[in-house]
């Protein structure tokens, strides 16, 4: 353990102060943009927009915030802004056209959603009785699941962190606009606000002037694509199937300033060959999904020159590649991992309070305990079988450790979260009754809110890294996390119901383009249409090339610095991510490479960060601005348009 530094509490009054106008000011912007428009704004931008006001009126009044402090902003800003509006989604699919055609809208627990004919549901109340018991069930999955998440958080952080101290690169540049903003550094700062002030110019352009065009005459100005262009349909005569576009996001693109080398090279390399040069070939066998005139991603369906093959093709192999990520590095490394986990497990309560942990006893004891009694419940409300509680602690206690691990560990070298994908859905295939209107319980599982193995362990990681840097006690972005979840789900729950009450989802003001494609794909796991996305002999074939792949520099140590698990979370990014989000990560890529070669090893090495970390800044305080825009103009539209 790294206790030698005297580590500072980052969550104060001032903290407090931030989470709070995150989650009262930020959220319902937020909220209110996703469901009119669709476009899921990250939380992320908020929380940066967020230490850049409070840390600027801080200085501005000659009390500038701790770096400590602007840290567990950023964590707890980001949970705090979270929208929690999932009722509204399962009032959709008690209601909805599309599940009512696959036969699941009447066979929805009422501890999910009250029945269509209910006055809850009739007339808009998320005050009303029936929703009394959804709501409660809801916040006591939620206090158990944030319990284990907190306990396993702990432990990835001792194992990646702590042991293999991977970069976490997305929580170094929160620790550097921290940094920046609490006066630490001058010169970094001064490089700082120069990278800041021209992306938000460029910002300006992509999305504000839309923002600004839809507010003051109701029609956006668009002169930047404000999400990528996408060139699928311009190479389509010559190259059919291939998709290609480049994302105009300076988020996607600074990502490629702090990603290590060989991740942003292996996702390019795959992209490249996954979607640019295989498709015609692949077509031809007749394996390979291609309907023409699509462009890369159709926003409401599960359709595109992209998603189509993602879902159908590359996906199963992509599942392989991210059991290899979870499996060999932890066989590799057995030894060092067990001895690390060792003497995280004998730290004294004294020793990890002043390490500002939970010791690993404890954070063993609360990760089995709170998902037994999860699990307990679980199957109380879904009684299918003593066969089945045992399934249901394979996905509460091993799906979620083992995601945990696969996240923890793509989130350190990548930035990006990355976990194995539909093991909850896989597992309920092969386990329960084929849904039936005559076994109910078939389709209760389905809602089960106990039942869960994505946890937020792994991200919380990405929290500790920014403490780490920072000489934050690693409880301060604990504590922050607990507070933002509590702040979002109670302000949410008002938010989304008083928004709920005046307009109907969807409406002609809030028509919630994304919902339509979340209950069809919803429906799809549930009917089990969706298993023709998985095939075996892929998911087989991805591990056994993978697990070769993170061997080799082992049995070949010339070829370390291009193979290992860098290489697989690249070839992971290049299979499951849009690519124009790849493309784009690589000329953030050839940006800091261009800065190298400019101004050498030794400044890149010192300032390289600052950089980034101003793109982030620079664009998330411009999209909270267009993002409130948006909401001012959609609530005063029933009166001016």
């Amino acid at each position: 353990m790294s206790a030698a530094i005297e580590l500072e509490e980052g969550l104060t009054s001032r903290t407090l102060l931030a989470m709070l106008f995150s989650s009262l000011v930020m959220m319902p912007a937020l909220l209110w943009v996703y469901l009119s428009t669709g476009i899921a704004v990250g939380t992320i931008a908020a929380a940066y927009a967020t230490m850049l006001i409070f840390g600027e009126i801080a200085m501005i009044m000659m009390s500038p915030l701790r770096a400590s402090e602007l840290a567990t902003i950023r964590w707890g800003a980001s949970i705090a802004a979270g929208y929690a509006a999932g009722f509204i989604f399962s009032v959709y699919m008690r209601k909805s056209p599309i599940t009512k055609q696959f036969g699941i809208a009447e066979n929805i627990p009422t501890w999910v959603v009250p029945l269509e004919n209910s006055p809850a549901i009739v007339k808009r109340m998320i005050w009303h009785p029936d929703w009394f018991l959804p709501i409660g069930i809801g916040f006591a999955s939620m206090g158990l699941f944030l319990a284990a998440s907190i306990a396993l958080s702990f432990i990835a952080r001792e194992l990646f962190i702590e042991v293999e101290k991977l970069p976490f690169p997305t929580g170094a540049v929160a620790a550097e606009i921290a940094i920046s903003l609490s006066g630490g550094a001058s010169d970094r700062y001064k490089l700082f606000a120069i990278s800041t002030m021209i992306t938000a110019f460029y910002e300006s352009i992509r999305i504000l002037l839309p923002a600004l065009g839809l507010v003051l005459f109701g029609r956006e100005t668009i002169l930047i694509n404000p999400i990528h262009f996408d060139f699928t349909l311009n190479i389509e005569p010559f190259i059919p199937g291939a998709t290609f576009g480049i994302t105009t996001n300076p988020l996607v693109i600074g990502l490629g300033f702090i990603i290590p080398d060989i991740v942003v090279i292996w996702d390019l390399i795959t992209t490249i060959v996954s979607y640019l040069i295989l498709p015609p070939f692949l077509i031809g066998t007749g394996i390979y999904p291609y309907t023409p005139g699509r462009p890369m991603l159709m926003p409401g369906t599960i359709l595109g020159a992209w998603y189509e093959p993602m879902l159908r093709f590359w996906l199963s192999i992509a599942v392989g590649v991210l059991v290899a990520t979870a499996v060999v590095p932890t066989l590799i490394g057995s030894r060092q991992i067990v001895s690390a986990l060792k003497t995280f497990f004998s730290l004294s309560g004294e020793a990890a309070k002043k390490a500002g942990v939970l010791s690993g006893k404890v954070s063993l004891m609360m990760f089995i305990g709170a998902m037994l009694i999860a699990s307990i419940i679980a199957y109380m409300l879904t009684p299918l079988g003593i066969y089945f509680f045992f399934v249901i602690l394979l996905i509460n206690i091993g799906y979620s450790f083992l995601n945990t691990i696969v996240g923890a560990r793509s989130a350190g070298l990548t930035g990006g979260l990355f976990t194995i994908p539909y093991l909850n859905e896989v597992t309920f295939w092969l386990t329960t009754p084929v849904p039936s209107p005559d076994n109910k319980l078939s389709y209760w599982v389905w809602f089960n809110p106990f039942i869960n193995q994505a946890l937020e362990g792994a991200n919380m990681c990405i929290g500790y890294k920014a403490a780490a840097l920072t000489n934050t006690k690693p409880m301060s972005i604990t504590k922050a996390h607990v507070l933002g979840v509590i702040m979002s789900n109670l302000v949410g729950l008002v938010v989304a119901g008083l928004l709920w009450y005046v307009y109907d989802v969807p409406s002609r003001f809030m028509p919630a383009p994304s919902y339509p494609a979340d209950a069809l794909l919803r429906s799809l796991f549930i009917t089990r249409q969706f298993g023709v996305f998985f095939r075996a002999d892929f998911i087989v074939g991805g591990f056994i090339a993978s697990s070769i792949l993170a061997l080799l520099p082992r049995l070949v140590p010339a070829l370390a610095p291009y193979t290992g698990i860098g290489m697989l979370f690249g070839i992971v990014a290049g299979l499951l991510d849009m690519p124009s989000n790849s493309y784009g990560i690589f000329i953030g890529y050839l940006f800091k490479k261009f800065l190298e070669r400019k101004m050498g090893k030794e400044w890149s090495s010192k300032y390289m960060m600052s950089v980034a970390a101003g793109i982030w800044a620079g664009s998330s305080i411009i999209i909270s601005l267009a993002t409130a825009l948006r909401f001012v103009r959609e609530a005063i539209s029933p009166m001016v348009y």
